[in-house]
C-alpha cells in the first residue's frame, strides 16, 4: 500500500456541521475527486468546538485542489467569483414571490431580520419595543440576498 505524506492534501472548504461537509464529499466522490474529512468526529462529539478548531475541513490532493473546486462551484457548494455579496434592491410594485428565490427561483431561502436605528432609538428613549425590522432575504442555493423597496433606485 502506498504511503501519502501528510503535506500530499490541501484544505478545500470548510464547514460547520458534519451533514454539509459529507454531501459535499459525496459530491465530490461521486465526480472521481479522492477527498477527506478532517476535524468531523471532533465536531459530532463535541459539536460546539467547531468555530473553536476551525470547523470541518473537506481537504483534496493538491493536484486535484483546482478541479475539485472547479466541481463544487458546478454543483452549487462553493460560490462563484461571479456572484457579487450585496444586497440587490428589487421593487414590491414587480409582484415577486417572496417564497422563492427571484434568480434561481429555489425555496431554499432564509429571511433576515435586522433592527433599523429609529427602532433602537425609540426603545432606548421609551423602553417599549416597536417592529421597524429592515428585512432582508438570503437564497442559498445561489448564494444571492435582496429586498424589497417601495421605488426601484
Amino acid at each position: 500500500m502506498e504511503q501519502i505524506p501528510v503535506d500530499a492534501w490541501k484544505t478545500l472548504m470548510v464547514f460547520t456541521y458534519p451533514h454539509e461537509a459529507h454531501v459535499a464529499q459525496s459530491f465530490l466522490k461521486s465526480e472521481g475527486i479522492d477527498c477527506v474529512l478532517v476535524d468531523e468526529m471532533t465536531v459530532q462529539v463535541h459539536n460546539f468546538y467547531s468555530n473553536a478548531i476551525g470547523g470541518i475541513k473537506l481537504q483534496v490532493r493538491e493536484s486535484a485542489y483546482a478541479e475539485g473546486l472547479k466541481i463544487l462551484k458546478k454543483g452549487a457548494y462553493a460560490p462563484s467569483e461571479s456572484i457579487s455579496q450585496e444586497v440587490v434592491r428589487l421593487s414590491k410594485a414587480d409582484h415577486f414571490d417572496r417564497e422563492h428565490c427571484p434568480f434561481c427561483q429555489s425555496a431554499n431561502i432564509s429571511i433576515n431580520r435586522k433592527p433599523k436605528v429609529l427602532m433602537v432609538v425609540v426603545f432606548v428613549i421609551s423602553g417599549i419595543l416597536f417592529p421597524f425590522l429592515k428585512r432582508s432575504y438570503t437564497c442559498f442555493d445561489c448564494g444571492r440576498q435582496w429586498k424589497f423597496v417601495r421605488n426601484k433606485t
